[in-house]
């Protein structure tokens, strides 16, 4: 079976990294701890309530949906992921883990705090915890059809959301005035961007929020 444990770092923003991954799995809501059993269906532990009542409104809609509610659990911390190995009938074997390799930038020695994982593999589990996340890392690589025409679709949007930011750029223009064309570019199209590189100016800072300055002629041209 599989564990995948959504990495807990964010970027300034408020940017979750990776997370998304686990969507490919469950096709709802990213930000879970998701336990993949190779016989049975996935089992994603929730942080809070609003992902359980998210899922309860996605079924109302009729949305495509991997799971069934009784694959939620209320709880993503370490003793109740031990909880539900024990109910899953996963307390022995080779489980692997994704979440103990280097994550660059943001997290060099893995993902998963110290005090999770510390308290997982003291549990008398009797599991053998393997490391896959090179393993899975090189299984993502190769791209389906399917997938390499999402990455198309993904760069016309950004292609949009340059051309936005060009139309938008003129003198007396903020940078947030550029930055919000770009985003409401991305909403329109079905995505977002929640955080964006952006700087201008003859002495830019590396990052940072857009500013409410105006653009001058110098800036512009």
């Amino acid at each position: 079976m599989l564990f995948l444990r959504v990495e807990t770092g964010e970027q300034p923003g408020g940017v979750q990294l990776g997370s998304q991954r686990l969507s490919w799995f469950t096709n709802d809501r990213p930000g879970v701890l998701l336990v993949f059993p190779r016989d049975q269906a996935p089992t994603a532990l929730v942080p809070i309530p609003t992902f359980l009542f998210d899922h309860r409104e996605a079924v109302r809609r009729g949305d495509e949906l991997w799971l069934a509610a009784n694959d939620l659990r209320l709880g993503r911390q370490s003793h109740q992921l031990v909880q539900a190995l024990t109910d899953l009938g996963l307390r022995k074997g080779s489980i692997g883990v994704m979440g103990l390799d280097p994550y660059l930038p943001a997290h060099p020695e893995g993902r998963i705090p110290y005090p999770f994982w510390d308290t997982v593999v003291k549990q008398p589990t009797g599991a053998d915890f393997r490391n896959v996340g090179h393993a899975f890392a090189r299984l993502m690589m190769p791209l389906s059809d399917e997938e390499i025409a999402v990455v198309r679709h993904a760069a016309r949007i950004g292609d949009a959301m340059a051309e936005a930011m060009v139309a938008t750029a003129a003198p007396g223009v903020s940078e947030a005035d550029v930055v919000a064309a770009a985003t409401a570019t991305a909403y329109r199209h079905g995505t977002l961007a929640p955080y964006m590189h952006f700087s201008s100016g003859p002495a830019p800072s590396a990052s940072g929020q857009p500013t409410a300055g105006r653009f001058s002629s110098a800036k512009t041209s």
